[in-house]
């Protein structure tokens, strides 16, 4: 309604859209505020170092 899409819309059609669609926006944290993980940075380096380690194994034969 605000976009300027439909005039008026219900409630209810609405959360009938959302079923029809399989779509549960209150059963999931939204994307824009993810959790905190404080380990974040050492997980992706050692992800990275594995991938590095993979390369330099695969080049190596």
């Amino acid at each position: 309604m605000k976009q300027g899409i439909i005039e008026t819309i219900s409630v209810r059609h609405v959360g009938r859209l959302l079923k029809e669609a399989e779509l549960q926006p209150h059963a999931s944290r939204y994307w824009l505020t993810p959790p905190v993980d404080e380990e974040f940075d050492a997980k992706v380096k050692d992800i990275s170092d594995l991938y590095l380690t993979a390369i330099e194994r695969a080049q190596q034969g």
